[in-house]
């Protein structure tokens, strides 16, 4: 009898730790509408440097900006939040429908279409966005969940650049 309540315990342990180390490698962060930008590559939020238009080549957001997305926001959508990356600092960005965040593994990028262009479709729970940090490396971003001051997702990371 213990040695079957040990075999089931074990288990159960090998079941939850499993489980933990699956989703022990993406991150949860809220920003705030039009406020916050993320730096994927440290995970610091900051609304203070974050202003200005993301577009590539702006005069009004300085080359040196460290952030690499910001939360946009359209009201006359039923998905209002975008995704905007850093375009001054060269970050790229792709956009993948219909799959699933945990479904999205580093084989994705190889077949993605990274733009440096702005792409403003609403980012909702049947989206993953792949951003290409100006470090090179490679993050997705998925489980978008919105309320009325922003948005809440989950981003991991899928390549740190390096040569495969």
């Amino acid at each position: 009898m213990r040695r079957v309540v040990r075999f089931a315990l074990t288990g159960i342990l090998a079941l939850v730790l499993g489980s933990v180390a699956a989703i022990a490698g993406a991150t949860t962060r809220t920003l705030a509408f039009e406020q916050a930008c993320l730096d994927l590559d440290i995970g610091v939020v900051d609304e203070e440097f974050c202003s200005g238009p993301p577009s590539r080549g702006s005069d009004d957001l300085p080359v040196e900006a460290s952030w690499d997305i910001r939360v946009g926001y359209h009201a006359d959508r039923a998905a209002r939040a975008v995704i905007f990356q850093n375009g001054a600092s060269e970050v790229e960005i792709a956009h993948l429908t219909g799959v699933a965040f945990d479904d999205v593994t580093s084989a994705a990028i190889a077949g993605a279409s990274f733009t440096l262009d702005v792409v403003d479709q609403p980012f909702d729970a049947a989206r993953v966005i792949l951003v290409r940090t100006d470090r090179g490396a490679v993050y997705k971003l998925g489980n978008a969940f919105e309320d009325e001051t922003g948005l809440r997702l989950d981003y991991e990371l899928l390549s740190d650049g390096s040569p495969p």
